[in-house]
């Protein structure tokens, strides 16, 4: 079994370009676990569902609980928990709460796999998620990660933060992360659906 854990499935934009990956690899026995806390994409994001894919509308965390996700004022992506991101029009003013669950409990309860790969587009929280994963002794399960790195646009994470986390993961098979060329959605649709509408899709 192929396990791929996807954090921040946005759209379905990564989904796809996961089973265009898996596809070109001939990999058939797989299970993609698509976690996605932002209530506007919820509802679209169920097209995906299926018995190979598995949609979570929770926030991947470093415990369970409630979590405020300040979202994204201007697109529809860049949403964080950090409120001080500077890009994308996140301020402390704007958030909703998502319920949160514990990525290393969700890890350490999965069936029986060969290869595991990690998906990371948090917009921060790899810097929460990575030292959560280091201390809990599950980073050695972890094949490839696939991560967009963020530090750069988060006022609270240092230089020397970002340094001791990429430390973490180098042992394992990283690969910098782009799925815009399968997004759907446009920002001028979440604008007038979440921003200015009732949040539907």
């Amino acid at each position: 079994m192929h396990i791929i854990i996807d954090l921040g499935a946005n759209d379905g934009c990564s989904i796809k370009k996961f089973q265009s990956i898996l596809q070109q690899k001939n990999i058939t026995d797989y299970t993609i676990y698509s976690f996605e806390p932002h209530p506007y994409f919820y509802r679209h994001l169920q097209q995906y569902e299926s018995d190979r894919v598995t949609i979570i509308p929770k926030l991947a965390f470093t415990e369970n609980g409630v979590h405020k996700l300040y979202f994204s004022t201007v697109g529809n992506d860049g949403s964080s928990i950090y409120s001080d991101k500077t890009t994308n029009g996140v301020s402390e003013s704007h958030y909703v709460e998502c319920e949160a669950i514990d990525l290393a409990e969700f890890i350490q309860s999965l069936p029986s796999y060969h290869t595991l790969w990690l998906k990371m587009d948090v917009e921060g929280a790899e810097y929460d998620l990575i030292p959560h994963l280091f201390h809990n002794g599950l980073l050695p399960k972890v094949n490839t990660l696939f991560i967009e790195w963020h530090h750069e646009k988060i006022s609270s994470i240092t230089k020397e933060q970002h340094l001791e986390t990429i430390d973490m993961v180098k042992h394992i098979d990283t690969q910098i992360w782009d799925a815009l060329d399968f997004r759907e959605l446009t920002d001028q649709h979440y604008r007038d659906t979440f921003i200015y509408g009732d949040g539907g899709t």
